[in-house]
């Protein structure tokens, strides 16, 4: 410990101002603390021989050296806190001193004695690797440290100081930051060589993962992630390779010699006893030289596999983690690199993930009976063939960022699809800003066909299912690889020859329908070629399009005369019965309008599947080509350009009609969302008004119902008052009667001789016969005095029965007046309780 200090202050002239020394053991480390040198109020002033600092260079006072550590991890900060957090809580004995620290990267960080300037120790900037303070909120908040090589070896050691001024801390990290961001500018501006420091030998790595399952066909392809880029999909049983690729990002080159050791182990955070090794294959440079590929073979049947052998729950995952060694040149022990990925191991069913070429037997009828919503984004691109396409993506990513000729058209076009649907009918929202990158980037993207018009309702479909880049994705599969493009070009030739195999298709399912549109010269491009060129996708109900969908990128572009001859056919009475309007017409509304009943639109899907078409169409191909060859030979080039202008012509009118139909809609459907917009607000604001009176209504009723609370209660104390008083009149009554027959008996001598105590007749022994006529006029006598009490008695009775009809009736009254309480806080709770229940109903009822 001794030499310890030693080595920390340098200087022999400063070991008088350390006292005894005090140990603080731990598990792993030694915390020396410095003794605290004698005080002085009184700060003194700087001697001869004593160090000065630097000239440029903060000094910072009242500051506690709290002691120093060796540490592991010079530039960890958790390691740094918790170092900070040992010395401050276990600090005995800390030394006051003053810090200086310098503005130039050539300086030297300085600890200095507050009272005599005397420098204890000193620390160049090149040593000092990392600072840290504490974090707010904790009692070491007000403390900061920093990590230092110590002498140039792989020692490093942490110095922590207290400031007794919370808010220096930061000041005094903001002077080493200045100092350390000057040795980095001026390093960049000087020729001369920085000195060696611990960063010089860090370098850094970049290690990624790739998974490869066999597909059956002799070679492994690499295995797909989930939606969300995390999770690696498995199959059970399918043999497997890992693939690791290795770059070095930083600091000069090392090359890597070999690699001793491949490990894989199903979990997170396993031991390394828990890893098992892989069979490597191969190690080698990539074809750009960047990086290293390591190569080795799984068997996932093993016992020690069988974790990431067995499916995974729905909507769960798993980790597993693989290791590589590797011995690097100019490194001494062998580094390892360990990743941990997540992944999930799918049904068997899923296995066409592995060759969307080779399509399971029974797709095509699942497909037909329609693709559940939930799942249809996913089966589209799985259809379309660009399930993991990310060169189209990154592509598309490219292509939004350049400009298109055709971009009036194309946000003149956003405006006008699907205005009714909540996603696109806002101008400039999410939906229109995704459909606009969409068309813009096909329309680059294409530079022979471009943009064209009627192309967005497809892609705002697509969109509906998907993000943008899968929804790119997806339509650059089906305008190249299903043929929609070729619709487009050499003057619509194709759509031309499309147009005829539908005719001799209704020539042959519908005789009598394409007779009658002969006769009335109706020809197939007046009517179907939004259904070829849109996939029915302007007019017709959302459902049905995406069931069409299903079926197109199931069954290619043959599925349109599948629907279009379904129509047809449905649709037959009704066209028999029309002239040459009456059939546009009826094609431009009631045809869509009939199908946005979901039953007729899947018994119309049921009965398209129904038809085979397929091999009539070649054939049919055949003979437009047969025809158009005999045409071109037997027509003048004149007459030929005439007709190819008459064409046109009519297709533009024909186009020009549907845009204003298209317009007029759109017109329509804003004037009507803008009334029922206004209906609402007035509707809304009648409900807010009368919800404002409910409001209003209620305060009364409370306070009408507080004020009869309090009638009630002063009604109910006036009468308990009367009660009391009543009840205490009558005792009062009774007891003065009783008072005064006693008094009566007890003042008459003879009624004494009568009556008992209690007011009751006794019984006489029979008179003498010397004084019978003495008794008779007492007897007259007493009797008189009888009729007086009896008199008197009848009176106190009389006033008794007054008293108790008094007391009945005020009872009476007392139940009148808490019935009517009860009946007006029933009748305007009540009323109030329904006034607003009918409000909140109204509401809730609207807002659905």
């Amino acid at each position: 410990l001794q030499q310890e200090l030693e080595d920390v202050l340098m200087d022999p002239s400063v070991t008088e101002l350390v006292g005894g020394l005090d140990h603080l053991g731990g598990a792993d480390h030694g915390y020396p603390t410095t003794a605290v040198p004698p005080r002085s109020d009184e700060p003194s002033d700087l001697s001869p021989g004593t160090p000065v600092p630097d000239e440029d260079s903060v000094v910072f006072s009242k500051l506690t050296y709290l002691g120093c550590a060796s540490v592991n991890a010079p530039r960890s900060e958790v390691e740094a806190l918790r170092m900070v957090s040992i010395l401050r809580s276990q600090c005995q004995m800390p030394l006051d001193i003053t810090l200086s620290v310098p503005g130039v990267s050539e300086g030297t960080v300085r600890l200095l004695d507050p009272q005599t300037s005397t420098e204890i120790a000193n620390y160049p900037i090149y040593k000092i690797l990392f600072c840290v303070r504490g974090h707010d909120g904790t009692p070491e908040s007000d403390c900061f440290a920093f990590t230092e090589s110590h002498y140039n070896t792989e020692i490093f050691r942490i110095h922590v100081f207290r400031c007794e001024i919370q808010e220096a801390v930061s000041r005094i990290l903001y002077s080493f930051a200045t100092a350390f961001r000057r040795s980095a500018n001026k390093a960049s501006l000087t020729a001369k060589a920085p000195p060696l420091t611990p960063d010089s030998d860090v370098f850094t790595f970049t290690v990624s993962l790739e998974i490869k399952e066999d597909d059956g066909k002799g070679t492994f392809s690499a295995v797909s992630k989930d939606k969300d880029r995390q999770s690696f999909k498995l199959r059970p049983g399918m043999d497997k390779k890992i693939v690791i690729y290795v770059q070095q990002m930083s600091n000069k080159e090392l090359a890597i010699e070999r690699c001793f050791g491949l490990l894989l182990s199903p979990g997170k955070n396993v031991k390394n006893s828990d890893m098992h090794l892989l069979d490597l294959e191969s190690m080698g440079k990539s074809s750009d030289g960047k990086s290293y590929i390591i190569t080795g073979s799984w068997n996932p049947n093993t016992p020690q596999f069988q974790a990431v052998n067995e499916e995974t729950p729905k909507d769960k995952f798993m980790y597993m983690t693989t290791a590589v060694d590797l011995v690097i040149t100019e490194v001494e022990e062998p580094v390892r690199f360990l990743l941990e990925t997540r992944v999930r191991v799918c049904s068997p069913n899923d296995r066409w993930h592995l060759n969307l070429a080779v399509r399971p037997k029974q797709l095509p009828a699942l497909v037909r009976s329609g693709v559940p919503e939930a799942l249809r984004g996913e089966v589209w691109q799985l259809l379309a063939g660009c399930h993991n396409n990310d060169h189209l993506v990154e592509e598309y990513r490219t292509l939004i960022t350049k400009e298109s000729p055709q971009d009036s058209a194309i946000t003149r076009d956003i405006n006008r699809t699907f205005p009714a649907h909540d996603y696109f009918k806002d101008t400039g929202g999410d939906g229109q800003d995704s459909l606009y990158k969409i068309c813009k980037a096909y329309s680059v993207y294409d530079e022979e066909i471009g943009y064209c018009q009627g192309q967005s309702f497809l892609a705002a479909v697509l969109l509906l299912h998907m993000p943008e880049e899968q929804a790119f994705s997806v339509l650059v599969k089906i305008m190249f690889e299903y043929g929609l493009r070729e619709l487009f070009k050499q003057n619509f030739e194709d759509l031309h020859c499309k147009f005829f195999q539908l005719e001799r298709l209704m020539q042959e399912y519908i005789p009598d329908l394409y007779a009658h549109f002969l006769n009335l010269g109706l020809e197939a491009h007046m009517y179907a070629s939004q259904w070829f060129l849109t996939l029915f996708t302007a007019k017709f109900p959302l459902y049905m399009v995406f069931h069409i969908i299903d079926l197109l990128l199931c069954e290619g572009i043959s599925v349109i005369f599948n629907v279009a001859l379904a129509l047809l056919k449905t649709s037959k009475d009704d066209l028999l019965q029309t002239d040459f309007e009456g059939a546009l017409k009826f094609f431009r509304v009631p045809v869509p309008k009939r199908y946005r009943s979901e039953e007729n639109a899947k018994k119309l899907m049921e009965l398209a599947c129904s038809m085979k078409v397929t091999k009539k169409l070649k054939k049919y191909e055949k003979e437009y080509h047969t025809i158009r060859e005999q045409q071109e030979q037997q027509e003048a080039p004149i007459e030929r350009y005439e007709r190819e202008n008459r064409r046109l012509q009519e297709a533009n009118m024909r186009l020009e009609q549907e845009n204003d139909d298209l317009a007029h809609e759109l017109v329509s459907s804003k004037i009507a969302l803008r009334k029922d917009l206004d209906n609402a607000e007035e509707k809304s604001d009648a409900l807010n008004k009368e919800l404002l009176i409910t409001k209003q209504k209620l305060v009364e009723s409370e306070d009408e119902k507080r004020r009869l609370e309090e009638e009630s209660a002063q009604l109910k104390e006036m009468c308990r008052r009367e009660l009391d008083k009543s009840e205490s009149e009558i005792k009062k009554n009774g007891s003065i009667i009783g008072e005064y027959k006693q008094m009566k008996v007890e003042g008459c001598e003879k009624c004494s001789i009568l009556f008992s105590k209690e007011g009751r007749l006794k019984v006489l022994s029979p008179p003498k016969e010397g004084s019978e006529e003495e008794t008779d006029e007492e007897k007259e006598a007493l009797k008189n005095q009888l009729r007086e009490i009896e008199l008197e008695l009848a009176q106190t009775k009389l006033q008794l029965v007054e008293a108790e009809c008094k007391i009945q009736d005020l009872e009476h009254h007392l139940g009148l007046a808490l019935n009517e309480v009860q009946a007006a806080k029933k009748t305007w709770f009540n009323r109030t309780l329904s006034s607003i229940k009918t409000v909140t109903g109204a509401q809730g009822k609207e807002s659905v």
